[in-house]
């Protein structure tokens, strides 16, 4: 099984960038407060999420990736989670073949999603040893996630 996600906002940036379905291109939505502790994007192969979004993706590597690159990855767990009380889940991966972990990834997201801006709540943290469970996890919630 393969999964491919779309970056919005590199490792470290301030600028919160969208991209805009309608035209192709990617816009600054705002500045942040705080950075973005990992790359951060969306999966196009998912259906519209809660909030009217595909479903969103930290990829926790070394290096920044260029805006509206595409990289595949290795699904890690999924944070369940609220954003003004609409369901906003984010996924977290690996690059597909890259070894790099940060233990305290988990940690660095939850500080950033609870302080980068008011009214969101993250609610849970399922871990996904290997791939069969995330499959398994997105089988049994595809109304949720979306993905095949």
């Amino acid at each position: 099984m393969e999964f491919t996600a779309k970056i919005e906002i590199p490792k470290n940036s301030m600028v919160k960038y969208e991209f805009n379905k309608e035209s192709n291109t990617l816009e600054v939505d705002r500045t942040l407060p705080i950075q973005c502790p990992f790359n951060y994007g969306f999966i196009p192969s998912s259906p519209l999420s809660a909030d009217g979004d595909p479903l969103d993706i930290f990829i926790t590597n070394f290096e920044p990736l260029a805006p509206l690159s595409e990289v595949k990855f290795r699904p890690w767990g999924i944070l369940l989670c609220e954003d003004q009380g609409i369901e906003d889940n984010k996924v977290i991966a690996g690059i597909d073949g890259d070894g790099f972990i940060d233990y305290d990834y988990f940690k660095k997201i939850r500080f950033y999603l609870e302080n980068y801006k008011t009214g969101f709540k993250v609610l849970e943290y399922k871990v996904f040893n290997d791939e069969i469970l995330f499959r398994n996890f997105i089988n049994s919630k595809n109304s949720m996630l979306g993905l095949k």
